[in-house]
């Protein structure tokens, strides 16, 4: 195995004209993200950024995201996905323990940034979706040529996600190529895929493990299209479900909970949605069971944490047991224990 661009690399020699990001009526091919991310590898690269160092996205769900996550593994570096409600004090622990010396941040959050430039490595600042002072906007970063992938190892770091558990600061996890691959391949084999029509719902956020590996890197890797969105909205989620004609959904309980609750739900038509799971928190019973009949759509139920990449349970079309976490998935070995830690 290599540098896990080359998966998406694969999908774009096979489906160069197949629409890979869709945003907001617009929609991005297979090829043109592969210019793009090849295109801000290069200006990676010609801004000083070298193989494992850090470039942290500072973003909400956007193509953007997208482009600069591939395009930093592209050049050899690790992504350092920032929560964009993150304010200047939260963005100081991680840009300073990460040592990440280029940030992509929206325009408007750029001004976080640069508060707290002084006391981090920060020397270069993207801006999305607008100009920034202090910062380089996105589309005049892009560099006229491309760079080529550079070659990685398996265990070579591909991104450091931060997460807090149950105390202390944010602390950096250090997920390689092979982790991220592994699971994103292994996921989606739970429901037989991502098909070449898939259209994934990408409205868990990209800076969280699970939206990261499970609808970004899993459907760019089979040929599916990505359709991001910016924030949780029930309404505006069921509207992009029935018009696009979303086929696989991934939420956490309380999205499902806000879809059944929206007025006017049941009129909606879910009838292209062939998946839907739920994650990162039990859902409940009554919450699983409703979504299901109003919609007609089987939820299932998975279980996963950041150091992992993050699946490791999951209950699947054929083997489900609502109120569990499932089964773990193929390659993966768990152990049950008391609370001395004997099996």
């Amino acid at each position: 195995m290599s540098n896990l661009v080359t998966d998406v690399g694969e999908t774009v020699e096979a489906r160069p004209n197949a629409t890979a990001v869709g945003f907001h009526e617009r929609e991005v091919t297979y090829e043109q993200l592969w210019e793009q991310t090849g295109r801000f590898a290069r200006a990676l690269a010609d801004a000083g950024v070298e193989p494992d160092d850090r470039v942290a996205l500072y973003l909400p769900n956007r193509p953007q995201f997208v482009m600069a996550f591939f395009g930093t593994l592209r050049a050899g570096g690790i992504v350092v996905p920032m929560n964009p409600q993150y304010k200047s004090r939260e963005i100081s622990h991680l840009l300073a323990d990460s040592g990440a010396e280029t940030v992509v941040a929206l325009s408007d959050l750029v001004p976080q940034v640069t508060e707290v430039q002084d006391d981090t490595d920060v020397h270069t600042v993207v801006s999305v979706a607008g100009d920034a002072d202090g910062a380089t906007q996105f589309d005049a970063f892009l560099a006229d040529e491309t760079l080529p992938v550079q070659d990685r190892a398996d265990d070579d770091v591909a991104v450091q996600p931060y997460t807090s558990g149950t105390t202390g600061q944010p602390k950096g996890v250090l997920l390689t190529h092979h982790n991220l691959t592994f699971d994103a391949r292994a996921s989606a084999e739970l429901h037989d895929g991502i098909r070449p029509n898939d259209r994934m719902l990408g409205v868990l956020p990209l800076f969280h493990i699970y939206g990261m590996t499970i609808t970004m890197i899993a459907t760019l890797f089979e040929g599916g299209s990505y359709w991001p969105m910016v924030q949780w909205d029930a309404e505006a989620t069921l509207e992009l479900v029935e018009s696009e004609g979303i086929t696989v959904l991934h939420g956490v309980p309380a999205m499902y909970n806000d879809i059944i609750n929206t007025p006017g739900a049941e009129a909606y038509d879910l009838s292209s949605v062939r998946f839907a799971n739920s994650g990162g928190a039990s859902i409940p019973i009554e919450v699983l069971e409703t979504f299901q009949s109003t919609f007609d759509v089987d939820l299932f139920e998975g279980y996963g944490l950041t150091e992992t990449a993050p699946v490791t349970h999951a209950n699947r079309p054929d083997d489900s047991r609502p109120g569990s976490i499932g089964k773990p998935i193929p390659g993966v070995e768990s152990m049950v224990v008391d609370d001395a830690l004997n099996e």
